[in-house]
């Protein structure tokens, strides 16, 4: 964030309206954002000098806002529409906030020089701030005309697999767990953060194959930091061996009496139940206090907690590292959300139930969380189980499952049709968005066929 909107800090922080607004956010990030966005938007109007507002706050813009609304009401009685119209010398209250959000955003890209979806973030989370404070707003600031990232585009342009597999076999022991996890898992980086040891140990399964492979998998079923829908989800045979490596490691002692006790200690798992199960590779500050036996009192776990934010990190120096930039000024290709897009892009042969369900998106009302049972999750899983690995050694996994076959053929069927009925030139000139709409179609018909 730009130094300019510093000052803006401390009077987002302390506005009462605005914290009361972002109190409605479950997920710390979520809230953070909706931060960033406002401090743009009060400095925009402070220095805007044909609105003559160089007053103000959150609490102002709501309270100028339901003044208008509400101008009919006896406590407002005596002040004209006039009086509320030329203190924001603009036509009208909707109008007025219309106009001001049009400009927010013509100064945004033209000025500011930010890109489209940035600044189609900023004036949503502004828009938002009234909505759910009850100010009615009818219009939609459209950002059609306005060149844009297309995220769905650009995040399909995933890595080709021999050079993930060159920077996966290139990171050590936590980043290698990060990207398995994403890949096989779908998590965001934030989910992937809030998993704790518990997740992964009670979730732990173990199958044999039908040549005998022992073939581990990690069942979770939680709720999304960002929206709270709930998922159900796998951990790759892949991703499990590396994690069970991961905690040997961590939970190792010192190797020698000389060694720095503290060292080992401060990254050992105390408490299954809460301990997140990915950590900081290095802690600035101690995390644990020790009495003078050398027992443990206390430990602070948030403190070593690795945290989506690290995670994000984590990638932004693996791209520098590896050279991986974003096509077109674009989103990077190694990123989290490009891993939870394999993820969809992959599971999406079980039908569009279970991969909303995996993916922890919300379900429509003709679909149903009961229809899809757990077992059903595990077997669409392992079907695919080798396409969410990355490791050429790990690709071993042979079922003659019965579900396993269905699924192959109704993949090898749908691509058939796609190119009989539509010829490989038209096929590559549909869009992948008209691509996924009519095998979604294609599937909700199976589906219903099969309930």
């Amino acid at each position: 964030m730009d130094n300019i909107f510093l000052e803006m800090d401390s009077i987002v922080a302390e506005d009462i309206i605005f914290q009361k607004w972002v109190s409605l956010y479950n997920n710390k990030d979520t809230r953070r954002n909706k931060a960033l966005s406002f401090r743009k938007f009060l400095y925009f109007l402070r220095n805007n000098e044909s609105y003559n507002m160089r007053d103000a706050t959150p609490s102002i813009l709501y309270g100028k806002a339901m003044e208008y609304q509400y101008k009919d009401e006896s406590e407002n009685k005596g002040k004209t529409a006039e009086y509320f119209i030329n203190s924001f010398n603009i036509q009208s209250d909707e109008t007025r906030i219309e106009q001001l959000l049009l400009d927010f955003k013509y100064w945004l890209i033209n000025i500011r020089k930010v890109r489209g979806s940035t600044a189609s973030n900023d004036v949503t989370n502004v828009m938002q701030f009234y909505k759910r404070l009850k100010i009615n707003i009818d219009f939609k600031i459209k950002f059609d005309d306005v060149e844009t990232i297309d995220r769905q585009e650009n995040i399909t342009d995933q890595l080709k697999h021999e050079k993930l597999l060159d920077i996966f076999n290139k990171s050590d022991l936590i980043e290698k767990c990060i990207i398995a996890t994403g890949y096989s898992s779908g998590l965001s980086a934030v989910d992937i953060g809030n998993l704790t040891v518990d997740d992964f140990k009670s979730g732990l399964r173990e199958i044999t194959d039908s040549e005998g492979n022992r073939i581990k998998y990690c069942l979770i079923k939680k709720k999304r930091s960002k929206t709270r829908i709930r998922y159900t989800t796998i951990l790759s045979n892949e991703c499990c061996l590396l994690i069970e490596e991961y905690l040997e490691k961590r939970n190792r002692q010192p190797p020698y009496p000389s060694s720095n006790r503290m060292t080992y200690l401060q990254r050992h798992v105390f408490n299954e139940k809460n301990d997140k199960l990915f950590i900081k590779k290095a802690m600035k500050k101690p995390v644990i206090k020790l009495d003078n036996d050398g027992d443990i009192i206390s430990y602070d776990d948030t403190k070593r907690a690795l945290g989506g934010k690290n995670i994000v990190k984590m990638y932004a120096r693996l791209q520098f590292d590896h050279g991986v930039k974003g096509i077109n000024g674009g989103y990077s290709p190694l990123r989290s959300h490009a891993m939870r897009h394999h993820l969809g892009e992959v599971i999406a042969v079980a039908g569009d139930t279970v991969k909303k369900i995996a993916m922890g998106h919300k379900l429509d009302v003709t679909q149903s969380y009961g229809k899809v049972t757990d077992e059903k999750i595990i077997n669409a899983f392992i079907a695919v189980m080798d396409s969410l690995s990355i490791a050429e050694d790990m690709r071993i996994v042979k079922f003659g499952h019965p579900d396993y076959d269905k699924m192959n053929e109704k993949l090898e069927m749908h691509e058939r049709i796609l190119k009989d009925v539509f010829g490989m030139t038209h096929t590559e000139s549909m869009t992948k968005d008209e691509i996924e709409q009519w095998k979604k179609e294609m599937w909700a018909s199976e589906e219903e066929g099969d309930s």
